[in-house]
């Protein structure tokens, strides 16, 4: 036979085994186009069509399944983002756990101060109510109740201070507020009425002595963007320089 006449096909001694073959190569991206040669070039009987036909079928849905979840996995990941950034529930629920966790340390810090027994004692107080109430101070507490005040910075309005500070801050900013006893009692009504649609607290207590340290109520009026919020009140409360006294002489 001449060197221009065609040969005939070698036929498959396994054809599993081609398949099995290029079933790897697709895996890798290099068998397509050495699965359509193969498929024209040998003789397959149809049993081997057939299996070839399966694989590349199996192989193509497993790539629209990959693809698919892909896209579902993003649409999910942009949905959840848009409504954080609208609506904010994520805040929301960030604070919420955050309130539970104050109440139990509210009740642990209020354990703490009682087994103390300190019912005097001086503290700095920085407050942070407007648009009166700013101003830092100095109080002495005897038996539970604020008897002496120095004010030593007043933020908001110093003409205020320079009319007659002590009496205003008596009327409108009495010391009888900011006694340790009486910020416990603020927390927990703070805790049991907070709006968390609108509201987000923030609180910390002394480790040692249990008073509160720091106390925010930040009014936000509402979450997300399409509820801007209005931030129009955020009292703040910060307790420093707490030294137990020993009590007068009887």
């Amino acid at each position: 036979m001449g060197a221009g006449a065609s040969r005939k096909p070698r036929p498959l001694s396994n054809p599993e085994d081609l398949i099995h073959g290029l079933q790897r190569e697709m895996q890798l991206g290099e068998g397509k186009m050495r699965l359509a040669r193969e498929h024209s070039r040998l003789g397959l009987s149809a049993r081997g069509r057939s299996a070839l036909c399966q694989v590349t079928r199996r192989m193509h849905l497993r790539r629209a399944l990959a693809i698919g979840w892909i896209v579902v996995v993003g649409f999910a990941l942009v949905a959840a983002l848009v409504i954080e950034i609208l609506f904010g529930p994520l805040s929301l629920i960030a604070d919420a756990i955050r309130i539970s966790t104050y109440r139990r340390e509210l009740r642990a810090a209020l354990a703490r101060w009682e087994s103390s027994g300190i019912s005097d004692y001086s503290i700095d107080v920085s407050v942070f109510a407007p648009p009166l109430c700013t101003y830092d101070a100095s109080l002495t507490v005897r038996d539970d109740e604020a008897v002496s005040a120095t004010l030593w910075r007043y933020r908001s309005n110093p003409r205020v201070a320079a009319q007659g500070m002590e009496s205003f801050w008596a009327e409108y900013c009495p010391t009888s507020r900011y006694t340790v006893s009486a910020m416990f009692r603020r927390a927990e009504q703070d805790l049991r009425s907070i709006d968390l649609a609108q509201e987000s607290l923030r609180m910390s207590f002394d480790p040692q002595f249990g008073f509160i340290i720091q106390c925010e109520d930040r009014y936000l009026g509402s979450r997300g963007l399409l509820a801007p919020a209005t931030g129009d009140r955020c009292p703040e409360y910060t307790f420093t320089n707490f030294v137990p006294m020993e009590p007068p002489p009887s």
